[in-house]
């Protein structure tokens, strides 16, 4: 019986200090909260003479509400083209922040409520520093 009751109050004080669920809302960070990515399909291509790559990425987003702009972390990548529900994005709308490691996607029309896939192809350099598309020795 003692064990059991032991058991109930370790369980009852380390309870207390468990951690609180995840809430996507409330998790700090650069990005906006009202686009979610809900699923990721990446396609990378090396190059490993040159320490290059390229590669695509689809991604199906939820918008919570209605917006113009789509931000989203990118670290010593290039997009080179850009498309909303296979609508191409204009070159010059895809703005690098390589300061704070963020592109910025302005998008022609308001993206309403909903989800919408979101089409990405872009290059980069493989590095040793450990961050992004890296090796090491």
């Amino acid at each position: 019986m003692r064990r059991v009751w032991a058991l109930f109050i370790f369980t009852a004080v380390t309870s207390l200090k468990a951690e609180k669920p995840f809430e996507f809302p409330t998790t700090p960070g650069k990005l906006p909260k009202h686009i979610r990515p809900i699923e990721y399909a990446i396609r990378i291509q090396p190059d490993l003479a040159k320490l290059t790559f390229s590669g695509s990425e689809t991604v199906q987003l939820s918008v919570e509400s209605p917006t113009r702009q789509i931000v989203f972390n990118a670290f010593d990548v290039s997009v080179t083209e850009a498309r909303i529900d296979e609508n191409l994005i204009a070159s010059s709308a895809v703005k690098a922040d390589t300061k704070n490691e963020l592109v910025t996607l302005s998008l022609p029309e308001e993206l309403q409520h909903g989800q919408h896939t979101l089409a990405l192809k872009f290059n980069g350099k493989i590095n040793q520093f450990g961050r992004g598309l890296y090796y090491a020795k």
